[in-house]
């Protein structure tokens, strides 16, 4: 994780990086080669990335949100050249880069219409910020977010829903204010018996377009697509 930047009035500093910096640090560093991985079944949601939408993509801790988020980035932006921007609140830029390496070539990220901020837990207002500068200057119509649980709410709350909720809500009025799709990860509990959890995620598919749920069993990754009920 990237420490956070400060200016001399203790305002957070966010970097914007466009993909060929970052492709061209880590080839100055390693040799990688690369191969190209995609995803067929989230192609028609990936597609209808320039509307607007709000998109979360859900699954209990590391079983992968970050891994499908770049792919569908990849997709997104290589495929449908639509420009994107990355808030990556966990990790770096050149990790980021190392990933996307591992599934598309170095020539085609060198010019993909990607930018990454990868500045570690955000608030709110930096957010909102960071996505009004992509749009007017990157021409950003796609925003992915890893992940929800880093980012700072305007307000102080001792539940993990109430906050998650406040954050979603801020997302969805981006989503109508700039005119663009957000996709952001969201971290559920392991319980899966947990009927707090359900509920919380039942007023989370209100705001949402589309849930995309992540499973693994078996060491088989699937993923549930719903198009705004959530289902447990």
């Amino acid at each position: 994780m990237n420490e956070v930047k400060k200016d001399n009035e203790g305002n957070t500093v966010l970097t914007f990086q466009p993909i060929r910096s970052v492709i061209e640090k880590i080839l100055e560093r390693q040799n990688i080669s690369s191969s190209l991985t995609k995803f067929p079944e989230l192609d028609k949601i990936c597609s209808e990335l320039t509307e607007q939408k709000l998109i979360v993509l859900a699954s209990r801790p590391s079983l992968g949100k970050t891994s499908l988020t770049l792919a569908m980035m990849r997709h997104t932006a290589i495929e449908k050249n639509i420009p994107s921007g990355l808030f990556s609140l966990e990790m770096d830029a050149y990790h980021i880069g190392l990933r996307l390496l591992s599934i598309e070539t170095k020539e085609n990220l060198s010019k993909a219409p990607i930018v990454i901020v990868d500045t570690p837990i955000m608030s709110i207002e930096e957010l909102n910020g960071g996505i009004q500068y992509m749009v007017h200057n990157n021409s950003v119509k796609a925003v992915f977010i890893d992940y929800l649980g880093l980012i700072q709410g305007s307000t102080y709350f001792q539940n993990m829903y109430e906050h998650q909720l406040e954050i979603i809500s801020a997302l969805r009025n981006m989503v109508n204010e700039f005119g663009i799709s957000i996709i952001v990860n969201v971290q559920l509990r392991r319980d899966k018996s947990d009927s707090t959890r359900q509920s919380h995620f039942e007023k989370i598919s209100e705001q949402a377009d589309t849930v995309l749920l992540l499973n693994v069993e078996s060491g088989n990754p699937s993923i549930k697509i719903l198009g705004g009920n959530y289902v447990c």
